[in-house]
């Protein structure tokens, strides 16, 4: 039966996403009337170009969908490949590529002989930042093999081993935002042997949010079920999680937050809000850090890993060239989906699949079998995450320091007994902030040396001078010799570290153990015992970085010289171990990180309390931190009033103040105001 118009209008409004167009005309006008003159200035080939995930849709872009399809020439990745343009390279920024392109290095086949201490990645800082892996990556394209370039680092967030490991997908809808199928398998060790994770795919076949909360909350309870079962056979069984992408990632953040009350409200489920918090909520402190229980894959993949993968390395298309090595006799899996449910430049599933999943349009295909191969492509996703994690270890075994979360410290943020609703949530802020700045400083430092460098993190220092340069370089700086004081030439690259006179929280590592943070002392002092006068905070298995913690007494970037100052009993002890621990050439200068503040703020509000006023006055903390707010106050003190009533402590002081003006003034006061 054919349609009528109405329907067809009617059914064409229910299709069309309603967006304000005042969020859309600044770059539109920008196109209209810079990008597109620009565009039109010259000839189509004269124009700079460059293939990147910003051409996913372009009708010239010239993918070939299918075999049987002829490349044109003239569109960007069959030109790119002829050509061997830079932007083959993945990850490599416009700005790089064109400052590769003035020293006259434009092709893959011209950078791919350079090593990675070439001059030629200096001059852009993110390749001098990405020098190992973007000199590995056009290799690669040359040679067609796989592997983490040598001195690339490792992953700060992918701990060695975990009892139970999780995949996880969610496909959406980028216009309307819906999730279109979740994806969840993986296998576990808690039982002493390992258990497969049978992959479940939960599609949601209708465009609305409702079929989405149903599909979510039917994905958690899967979840769910496979960390209860794995505590049941271990109690204190560790869990990782593994997702591709940040995309995904900031996703499920947002389908959490628009379901959270029916999340919270299911006591079973509630605790899996802070797995995946969104704003509404405050994150546990112990979930964000290097032990946290979510590895964003992409993130290492993107560090690391060089492929003969052309601009954009795919979930899919990297499974199939990065991968552990065959069995015997086995040929490698070949990651197969249906060709219209992979995008060469995205992660997600094309946006024409879930318009037809969710029309049900039996054509070209029969809805049917659109809802199988999508469930089929999801299973595929998971396997290709799954291959991908385990080459990663296999590529990185001895270098994961990173330890997995048991399971139990999946909840919600510890809260302060007899502390008030908001001291609770300032608390968790705080607790939270020192949380985020210690990961992303064992992010940075399991960076190579060379990268933290660029990135202005560290400072290398080539030698500690001695004798008469000794006394130069200290009269240059304007200080005095002394015990505890060493002096070092600071690197070229390193002149515009951020380091600045008087930071105490540093510390020194030889730069050939790149890996030294994690490592103990013990390691390094060979047959030497620890001194008796050292500080009692450095002890055999701590960390080596609180026995070179030291301070930064000067520093002149002209004269490439820098002073730093240890306690001299600790560098007495540092002279007598230099033949394991050698601290007088080629080493790196790093930040330390310590959270000064939160056991400050904890003493303050445990003083605090509860008074009457933050009772009356307090947040609710339920959906917050996801405990109610404690319902018994303590005695009133006098900085409540500053904190929970501003008003009349305002009042009181305006009304003092007027007192003070009129009694100056000679104006006689009322008795009111006596």
């Amino acid at each position: 039966m054919t349609p009528t118009a109405d329907e067809l209008a009617a059914a064409l409004n229910d299709d069309i996403e309603t967006l304000e167009i005042d969020v859309f005309s600044p770059r539109l006008r920008h196109f209209f009337n810079v990008e597109l003159a620009e565009a039109l200035a010259s000839p189509r080939k004269a124009l700079d170009w460059h293939v990147g995930t910003g051409c996913s849709g372009c009708e010239y872009l010239g993918y070939v969908w299918s075999a049987t399809t002829p490349e044109h020439p003239d569109h960007c990745m069959p030109m790119a490949k002829a050509q061997g343009h830079l932007s083959s390279i993945a990850f490599l920024p416009r700005g790089a590529r064109r400052a590769l392109g003035d020293r006259n290095i434009n092709t893959t086949v011209s950078l791919a002989p350079l090593q990675a201490d070439d001059v030629a990645f200096d001059c852009h800082p993110k390749l001098r930042a990405t020098r190992t892996v973007v000199s590995g990556r056009a290799q690669s394209l040359a040679t067609g093999s796989s592997d983490i370039p040598a001195g690339s680092g490792t992953s700060a967030v992918i701990p060695n081993r975990a009892d139970l490991n999780l995949y996880l997908s969610a496909d959406f809808d980028v216009g309307s935002g819906l999730t279109l199928a979740f994806g969840v398998g993986g296998h576990s060790f808690a039982s002493g042997q390992r258990e497969k994770i049978q992959a479940q795919v939960f599609v949601n076949d209708t465009r609305s949010v409702q079929s989405e909360t149903r599909e979510l909350m039917s994905f958690l309870a899967y979840v769910e079920r496979a960390l209860s079962d794995a505590t049941k056979a271990k109690a204190d069984a560790t869990v990782q999680i593994y997702i591709w992408d940040s995309v995904t990632y900031e996703h499920m953040l947002r389908v959490i937050g628009r379901n959270l009350q029916h999340v919270l409200a299911d006591g079973s489920l509630k605790k899996l809000a802070w797995l995946f918090p969104p704003e509404e909520i405050i994150e546990n402190a112990k979930l964000r850090s290097v032990n946290a229980p979510i590895t964003i894959v992409r993130n290492a993949v993107q560090a690391l890993v060089a492929a003969p993968i052309p601009h954009y390395y795919s979930l899919l298309g990297l499974a199939r060239t990065y991968a552990p090595p065959p069995k015997p006799g086995s040929r490698p899996f070949e990651f197969r989906v249906p060709v219209i449910f992979e995008d060469p430049l995205s992660d997600q599933v094309p946006s024409e699949r879930p318009h037809e999943i969710w029309t049900r349009m039996g054509q070209p295909r029969p809805w049917s079998q659109q809802v199988t191969q999508l469930r089929s492509t999801v299973t595929m996703k998971l396997h290709a995450l799954h291959s991908i994690m385990w080459r990663l270890r296999l590529d990185l075994q001895g270098q994961l320091r990173s330890r997995a979360p048991k399971i139990t410290e999946i909840k919600p943020p510890s809260s302060l007994q007899r502390v008030s609703a908001d001291g609770q949530i300032w608390y968790a802020f705080a607790r939270l902030n020192a949380q985020v700045v210690s990961l992303e400083h064992g992010i940075s430092l399991a960076m190579p040396i060379h990268e933290r460098e660029a990135k202005y993190l560290a400072a290398r220092l080539e030698v500690e001078l001695t004798g008469a340069d000794l006394a130069a370089a200290a009269s240059t700086l304007g200080i005095t010799p002394r015990p505890g004081v060493r002096i070092y030439t600071l690197a070229e690259g390193s002149r515009e570290a951020k380091f600045e006179e008087g930071d105490f929280l540093c510390s020194l590592s030889p730069a050939s153990v790149p890996d030294f943070y994690s490592r103990r002392i013990g390691e390094f002092t060979g047959d030497i015992p620890l001194a008796s006068d050292l500080p009692v905070w450095i002890r055999e298995f701590g960390s080596p970085g609180t026995l070179t913690a030291t301070q930064l007494l000067a520093i002149d970037r002209d004269a490439r010289l820098i002073a730093i100052y240890f306690k001299p009993e600790v560098d007495a002890y540092l002279r007598r171990i230099e033949s394991t621990l050698d601290l007088r050439r080629d080493v790196v200068l790093d930040r330390r990180v310590q959270d000064f503040l939160t056991g400050r703020l904890e003493t303050a509000l445990r003083a605090i309390g509860n008074p009457p006023l933050a009772m009356s006055a307090g947040t609710p903390t339920a959906n917050v931190i996801g405990k109610a707010a404690p319902k018994t106050a303590t005695a009133h003190v006098p900085v409540a009033d500053v904190l929970w009533d501003t008003k009349k402590d305002s009042a009181q002081s305006h009304g003092q103040e007027c007192r003070r003006n009129t009694g100056d003034a000679g104006v006689p006061r009322h008795r009111a105001q006596r």
